[in-house]
């Protein structure tokens, strides 16, 4: 592997973990907003954290299965495909 490629794979590496602690701080700094809004206890929260950390914990290592079995491109398009319409306005 050359140098640029081992520099440009620890720099994403570096970002990625980057941006799991950014969302990890995220969910801990609106905890308190999210109690209030949905009247609900720490322990329904706790709850809740726990299953999005593990659909994450699942999606991560799957979704480098599926880039592996169908491309990377496809898995980028099919991607945008499906969040493009979600950022549609009513």
């Amino acid at each position: 592997m050359s140098q640029t490629k081992i520099k440009w794979t620890a720099l994403l590496v570096a970002v990625i973990f980057f941006m799991e602690n950014l969302d990890a701080t995220i969910i801990t700094a609106v905890l308190p907003a999210l109690a209030q809004s949905f009247h609900a206890t720490a322990i329904d929260l706790n709850i809740g954290i726990s299953a999005y950390l593990l659909a994450v914990a699942i999606f991560i290592p799957m979704s480098g299965w599926m880039v592996d079995h169908f491309g990377a491109r496809t898995i980028f398009v099919s991607t945008a495909l499906f969040l493009i319409p979600q950022f549609r306005s009513d």
